[in-house]
């Protein structure tokens, strides 16, 4: 028995982390808990954590939302940019000219991550994307044509991860 009050003292810290809401969007949304949450694992390699922060009751690009991911494995930036090109592409029927410009906007905004490291992007009143590295804000996406079939990259129908979607919209 005291081994095992031992373990849930020891658990506590890793149970009460899955609802902090990330520094950069404190004072951007007033939730205290993710709208969802889930975790992308390929084969048996846990790639990332990541969490959906809204104020609206029901998600939509509509409202303000952010989407943070806390990477378990390192990532340069244009491994990220190559992955997230193959999705939107996988999702979006775009001519090649639209892709070229993303992969411009995706090397500017996207930093090489780390283990441990955490991104957030906010989709903004705005309807553009802030993206914060480690709580600092990395780079702004203005192109108004660039944000859906960014965000949709983990939220969009098409996506090629529907349970991780479903998860973090809620079951919803």
């Amino acid at each position: 028995m005291r081994k095992i009050i031992c373990l849930l003292i020891l658990l506590l810290p890793a149970i009460s982390l899955a609802y902090d809401k990330p520094a950069e969007i404190k004072d951007k949304f007033t939730a205290e808990k993710p709208y969802g949450e889930g975790t992308l694992h390929f084969m048996l390699l846990h790639v990332y954590d990541t969490s959906l922060w809204t104020d609206a009751k029901t998600f939509s690009y509509e409202h303000p939302f952010a989407l943070s991911i806390t990477y378990r494995m390192n990532f340069s930036k244009e491994e990220l940019t190559d992955r997230s090109l193959k999705e939107i592409k996988h999702a979006h029927n775009l001519p090649d000219e639209t892709l070229a410009r993303y992969k411009k906007i995706f090397l500017e905004i996207y930093p090489n991550v780390k283990k441990g490291d955490r991104i957030t992007a906010v989709y903004t009143a705005k309807k553009e994307v802030e993206l914060y590295h480690n709580g600092a804000l990395y780079g702004t996406a203005k192109d108004k044509e660039f944000v859906i079939p960014f965000f949709d990259i983990w939220l969009g129908e098409k996506t090629s991860e529907l349970k991780l979607r479903n998860k973090l919209l809620g079951g919803k």
